[in-house]
């Protein structure tokens, strides 16, 4: 018997490459399940560029946040980790407002 020179977890990549490329090939043939594939694949797609769309616009808010509000001293929720200083943080501190995390309060701070 001859031992295998890949290591357990490449055998277990390939499987799972083989179990994936089998249920693509299955679905080709399949005329309902080729229609469910593209559609799922479509919308993926589709879906892709709307949040691609919303993070650009709160990227561009966060440049304008940190225009505006870099320098703002900090008060009760605009602190260190929830502040307009880079534009990383600003888009941190943005997805909070998003989310509805205490938005009100920010706003406060900022004023």
């Amino acid at each position: 018997t001859q031992k295998s020179k890949l290591p357990p977890e490449y055998k277990y990549t390939y499987g799972y490459l083989i179990i994936i490329l089998r249920f693509f090939t299955i679905t080709g043939k399949h005329a309902t399940l080729k229609m469910l594939m593209l559609t799922v694949l479509v919308s993926m797609l589709k879906s892709f560029f709307i949040i691609m769309g919303m993070f650009l616009l709160i990227l561009f808010y966060a440049f304008a946040g940190v225009i505006m509000f870099g320098c703002v001293k900090y008060g009760e929720n605009l602190g260190r980790h929830a502040n307009f200083a880079t534009a990383m943080k600003a888009v941190e501190t943005l997805f909070r407002i998003v989310t509805g995390e205490d938005w009100n309060k920010i706003m406060h701070d900022c004023m």
